[in-house]
């Protein structure tokens, strides 16, 4: 009997994550993710009472991967620049690409759809502002890593910085077969961190 119900479960949760994939939170229906699902609408909210609660169980999973993904790489980095001194903060960014990109891997294998829907399909939901969390956590780690740099004490850059690195990371998995994605990572790090702070200095 257990293992039926974790099969309904399965069933509406893969049917709602193809409806919120489609068409985002608020465009989204119970009656046709019970249509998807083939489950009865009763029997459907016997399971989650409520769209919203559906929609956590989607995208939370992953929200949490990612966040936890997020402090793994920060303490990386402390660790890096207490432990082997470095001329510039940017380098320790560069040597975590690889992992980075292994990391993501890892993460978009698992979660793609649900990280799509978490950062362009959550509109309407108490997760809509996912974007800009992630947005600024990276944020908070780049003025956190450099300090030292006026730029950073302002918005302005760390912001471009994180937002294109969030945007080019999911253009990658996007647009690049997985043997290409590790190399395209890569570059996009170094693009962002390579003599940044050479970079930084005339602003």
């Amino acid at each position: 009997m257990q293992y039926q119900k974790e099969e309904v479960r399965k069933k509406i949760l893969k049917a709602a994550t193809a409806s919120f994939s489609k068409h985002g939170y608020m465009n989204a229906r119970m009656m046709q993710i019970s249509r998807q699902s083939h489950q009865p609408i009763g029997n459907m909210y016997r399971y989650f009472p409520s769209k919203e609660i559906l929609f956590d169980a989607v995208v939370v999973p992953a929200k949490e991967h990612c966040n936890n993904i997020l402090d793994v790489l920060r303490d990386e980095i402390k660790d890096k620049l207490q432990n082997k001194p470095y001329d510039t903060y940017s380098i320790p960014f560069v040597e975590i690409a690889g992992k980075v990109a292994d990391t993501l891997e890892e993460m978009f294998s698992k979660y793609s759809v649900q990280i799509k829907i978490l950062l362009e399909k959550s509109l309407g939901s108490k997760h809509e502002s996912y974007e800009q969390e992630l947005t600024e956590q990276i944020v908070s780690q780049l003025r956190e890593t450099f300090h030292d740099f006026q730029a950073m004490n302002d918005y302005l850059v760390p912001t471009i910085i994180a937002r294109g690195l969030i945007g080019g990371f999911m253009y990658i998995f996007a647009n690049y077969p997985k043997d290409k994605r590790k190399e395209q990572i890569e570059s996009l790090m170094l693009f962002n961190f390579h003599k940044l702070e050479e970079r930084m200095s005339g602003l």
